[in-house]
């Protein structure tokens, strides 16, 4: 946050004050000052709600004809990774709106910034985490599913590959390669997961951090 904006301001009360020959009233400053800071808050929120209406929408371009078409194609055999990416566009659906609604809380006038704060912005990081965590057990989880309908739904093709048992193949050699290959995946989805969450979101609620701080300060 513009702190040195905010160290302005407090001297220019300060220096008013001074001026009229009397005591800075506490409770004036105190309210000039929560009232910069709500306006200092409001540019993260906003950027914060934007950039949430941006994944939500992304989601849904992404899952609608992904859930239409397995539904619809192999005979309703891969009809459950319908069901499944449905039941997670749900659950995010469900988080992305508790979160818009805490960022409407806070831009709302009547938002009371110094008990609530503090308490919204550790809400905001808790869905956070939480949509981390999500987001990087997704692609594993779905690789685990499309795994087992490969070898449970579709016929064995006429020449069997490294991830099908035979042989020449052992079992054992097919559950390595699945291991090894989904924590890979899932190593890699959780520094990139890392990194566009705080590019979308981490950044903003440090600034509002920073508002935190400012109110707590003796």
């Amino acid at each position: 946050m513009e702190l040195e904006s905010l160290k302005y301001a407090w001297k220019t009360l300060d220096t008013l004050a001074a001026g009229r020959k009397r005591q800075p009233d506490p409770l004036e400053q105190e309210r000039q000052l929560l009232a910069l800071l709500r306006r200092k808050s409001r540019g993260p929120v906003a950027t914060i709600r934007r950039n949430l209406l941006l994944e939500l929408t992304g989601m849904v371009g992404l899952y609608t004809p992904v859930i239409a078409y397995y539904l619809f194609h192999f005979g309703g055999r891969l009809s459950v990774i319908s069901w499944f990416l449905l039941a997670m566009a749900v659950l995010f659906g469900t988080y992305y709106y508790r979160m818009n609604r805490i960022l409407l809380a806070m831009q709302c006038p009547a938002f009371q910034m110094r008990p609530n704060l503090e308490r919204q912005v550790q809400s905001l990081e808790r869905y956070i985490r939480n949509d981390g965590i999500m987001s990087m057990l997704l692609i594993p989880l779905t690789a685990c599913l499309l795994g087992a309908l490969f070898y449970w739904k579709l016929p064995a093709p006429v020449h069997t590959g490294f991830l099908h048992a035979g042989a020449r193949n052992p079992l054992w050699r097919v559950i390595v390669i699945w291991v090894c290959g989904l924590s890979a995946i899932t190593v890699v989805l959780y520094r990139v997961n890392k990194w566009y969450l705080g590019r979308l979101y981490g950044r903003h609620i440090e600034k509002l951090r920073e508002l935190v701080r400012e109110i707590n300060k003796p």
